[in-house]
């Protein structure tokens, strides 16, 4: 057992901060209260310091090695959705250490590619040896690009991929047969399944409205497309954004989708930090949007991670409360591990940084936990 005795709580829940402890049990935020003592348990100070949630990358190739931002990478033409990030996270990745001293606990790493469809992300810890060990949700999205150039070729590609998807569905379904009225229970008949598709079977989920399919794009009109191809096939879509000052920030805030933000490739602590921030996490909030803020393809370093990147968006006008649930509890959702990360909350998992003064403010992390472990 541990108590986190005496922080200013950010519970990414609440607007405002508050004082309080916290009891760990079995890696398990057990209870939050203004006062907690329980015999036995190892006792933190934390008087003086804030705590928040463990900061959460929703999208991220972290964990993926050093050529991970081109993994799987065979032209704009491929579709490769039986990809499984889970199948190449090494636990022992050095960029994992510097996404910890950032204080980033949860990480959703995915196959980036230039691949219209590139395969599908996995949600794990930062914390294991072995990423079995490790994994939240083993497939949190399949993972889609459209690029600039071939905006039109790859929307095709997409379309016949989701509708040979679709028919295989639809023939999985047929082999269904009941084997008991009573129960409902129901067994595919071997003789009326189709032949055995390992590409369309990995994209049952996501025709099943079951995985959401997560759009990389550069330009609104592109995520207009994604979201036009979602309606027509009954997805679930994710809206993931790498420009500033997006045009159409309305339109695409009213469209409810959930929204991811990342800082543009080559503005790694550079643009985005300047004086003059960054414009587009504002913009949608302004809009009534709820973004996340994720790192992309760019790594994480104590010099520069989500805290610092949620900071220039305040700069621009985004709230402190936005900001802190854009690398939290919104991130958690598009990550899929909301029920056990995003918040300092009873039931979640212990993932807490402890800050001297004001995360988004240049803050000094003093201590990080993962799963009630302090890995920093």
């Amino acid at each position: 057992m541990l108590i986190i005795k005496d922080g200013t709580i950010n519970d990414a829940v609440t607007h405002y901060p508050y004082k309080a402890d916290i009891l760990v049990e079995e890696g398990k935020i057990a209870r939050v209260a203004p006062s907690i003592d329980q015999q036995g348990a190892k006792v933190v100070d934390a008087s003086g310091l804030n705590v928040y949630p463990g900061l959460v990358d929703c999208s991220s190739s972290l964990g993926l090695g050093e050529d991970r931002s081109r993994l799987n990478t065979v032209g704009s033409n491929a579709c490769t959705p039986q990809t499984r990030a889970l199948d190449g996270v090494s636990p022992f990745d050095p960029g994992l250490a510097g996404a910890v001293a950032a204080g980033a606990t949860t990480i959703c790493t995915g196959p980036r590619t230039t691949s219209v469809i590139g395969g599908s992300s996995v949600t794990y810890k930062a914390l294991g040896k072995r990423i079995d060990d490790m994994v939240v949700r083993s497939a949190a999205a399949m993972e889609c690009a459209f690029a600039e150039e071939t905006g039109m070729e790859d929307a095709a590609l997409l379309r016949e991929e989701l509708f040979k998807a679709r028919e295989y569905a639809q023939r999985v379904d047929a082999a269904m047969e009941p084997v008991s009225k009573k129960s409902g229970e129901t067994r595919a008949n071997p003789e009326k399944l189709p032949e055995f598709d390992i590409r369309m079977n990995a994209l049952l989920p996501v025709v099943r409205g079951l995985m959401p399919l997560r759009v990389h794009a550069t330009s609104s009109s592109l995520l207009f497309t994604a979201q036009r191809i979602g309606r027509e096939f009954g997805l679930k879509v994710v809206l993931e954004y790498q420009v500033d000052a997006p045009q159409a920030v309305e339109e695409l805030a009213a469209s409810g989708a959930p929204i991811v933000l990342v800082p543009e490739a080559d503005s790694h602590n550079t643009a985005v930090l300047e004086p003059e921030g960054w414009r587009s996490p504002s913009a949608f909030a302004s809009a009534g949007a709820q973004p996340a803020i994720a790192s992309g393809n760019l790594s994480l370093t104590r010099e520069c991670g989500l805290a610092d990147y949620a900071r220039a968006a305040i700069k621009q006008g985004m709230s402190h409360f936005d900001a802190l649930r854009a690398v939290t509890a919104t991130a958690a959702s598009i990550a899929g591990a909301d029920e056990r990360c995003g918040t300092i909350s009873k039931g979640k998992d212990a993932d807490l940084v402890l800050c001297e003064g004001d995360l988004f403010e240049a803050g000094s992390i003093k201590a990080v936990y993962c799963g009630g472990v302090q890995v920093l």
